[in-house]
């Protein structure tokens, strides 16, 4: 999720919140009636079982066509990458919104869906609650008529740990701090009845964001885990473009991709990243060219960029974002064919303008161990000073755990210029034979 759009997620919010919890905290009543343990028939007749092939995906229901919320920001200007077919309708208020994105969801070979909530015991988020009655009837809809759409699970939103309407920093090593964890969780599941729950051995399935929203947090939480499913991510996350679902920039060719491979899934077909790589050694991409590397422009995000001729060639050139007065992004995507999902070392050669910022370097989606959360998906790589010469340079940076599996605001990575405009004219990432070097 692209955290520039963290100050208008919900207007009742504070996003500065620094207080502890009170020791005495305690939760109010649930705003669901259903609080009460499934009964164990139904748990084995309805839910999934380990080891089943699972297929979950991010379910993002805080737009509303009528008020704007999500579709326009505060200065006016257009809040979505990508564009829904129609804004007809187009509303977590709406029945039949939802059942037409669930329907897709069918199409797509999708079992869970796991709306991104952020209810919490502070309250202040209307839509987070407000838009469960209308899936669950949209869900209960397409039931009578002998589908079978997506189970319920839940999609903890975990920067309410930090950004809540009564300004707490909730500690998850403390008690009050897991009581408001668990009242999250409860509050909910009390507003989705049982038969609409996703569950995995009859235990209701929750999928976590970062950690790193916790004022502190350590494995007293989750004693254990258990990865058995495959989380897309995300359905219809229309701010970042990080969408499966159909939109008029791209149809239904991801709707349809995604029917493909899960089919595979379910197959028993397996893949490991060398199977998708096709034997090149590099990737590149320039204004004129993408050979399996593409510039991803954050129009609407961080990461605005323009194309023009400068100093004899034409290159790309960050431009400013509302987000940031002094730094500026520039996000690229390697095709998966090439690197994906991996643990290894590449280099990266940049071909920048000797002028502009102080300096740059590059954060990159990563697989490091010592590192989790935002600090892992945009691990600090090389920095490159820049002496102010106006001569084209190059500059080749090494970076090791390399993931690259698009968790970079939905890129591979990204590079970060401190106090200017960068001006780049050719990326090129290169292989590098063995893992990391840096590995324990």
């Amino acid at each position: 999720m692209v955290s520039s759009v963290l100050s208008f997620w919900c207007s009742a919010l504070v996003t500065l919140a620094a207080a502890d919890l009170p020791a005495d905290f305690a939760l109010s009543n649930a705003p669901g009636p259903h609080i009460k343990p499934m009964a164990t028939d139904q748990k084995q007749a309805d839910g999934f079982r380990s080891g089943e092939p699972v297929i979950a995906t991010t379910y993002f229901y805080w737009y509303d066509i009528e008020t704007k919320a999500h579709i326009v920001n505060h200065d006016g200007s257009d809040a979505l990458t990508d564009h829904p077919p129609t804004m007809e309708g187009f509303s977590y208020k709406n029945v039949g919104w939802h059942a037409s994105e669930l329907l897709d969801m069918i199409q797509a070979g999708i079992d869970v869906v796991l709306p991104v909530y952020w209810g919490n015991p502070a309250g202040g988020c209307e839509f987070s609650d407000a838009g469960l009655p209308p899936l669950i009837e949209a869900r209960r809809q397409w039931l009578a008529l002998g589908k079978n759409p997506p189970k319920i699970g839940l999609f903890y939103d975990t920067s309410t740990l930090q950004h809540n309407a009564g300004r707490y920093h909730v500690d998850l090593t403390k008690e009050a701090g897991r009581l408001w964890f668990y009242g999250t969780i409860r509050n909910f599941f009390s507003q989705i009845p049982p038969e609409h729950r996703a569950t995995i051995d009859g235990r209701p399935l929750v999928f976590l964001y970062a950690s790193a929203f916790a004022k502190a947090v350590d494995d007293r939480l989750f004693p254990a885990t258990r990865p058995w499913l495959v989380h897309l991510e995300t359905w219809n996350e229309y701010h970042e473009g990080s969408q499966i679902c159909e939109t008029i920039e791209y149809g239904r060719q991801y709707i349809e991709a995604t029917r493909k491979f899960t089919d595979l899934f379910r197959e028993g077909v397996r893949w490991q990243p060398a199977d998708l790589q096709d034997g090149r050694h590099t990737v590149q991409a320039t204004p004129k060219r993408s050979d399996g590397l593409s510039i991803m422009p954050q129009t609407a995000g961080d990461g605005p960029v323009e194309e023009r001729e400068l100093a004899g060639r034409m290159a790309w050139k960050t431009v400013p974002n509302k987000y940031s007065p002094t730094t500026r992004y520039m996000y690229f995507d390697v095709e998966d064919y090439f690197f994906f999902d991996g643990d290894d070392s590449l280099e990266v050669t940049i071909d920048y303008l000797d002028r502009g910022p102080k300096e740059f370097l590059i954060e990159y989606d990563s697989s490091d161990p010592q590192l989790d959360g935002l600090a892992q998906q945009f691990r600090s790589g090389p920095q490159q000073p820049i002496s102010g010469s106006g001569n084209w340079q190059q500059v080749t940076m090494r970076i090791d755990y390399a993931r690259f599996a698009g968790r970079s605001n939905g890129a591979d990575f990204r590079l970060t210029a401190l106090q200017g405009n960068l001006v780049v004219s050719r990326v090129l990432v290169r292989r590098i034979a063995g893992p990391s070097q840096d590995h324990p």
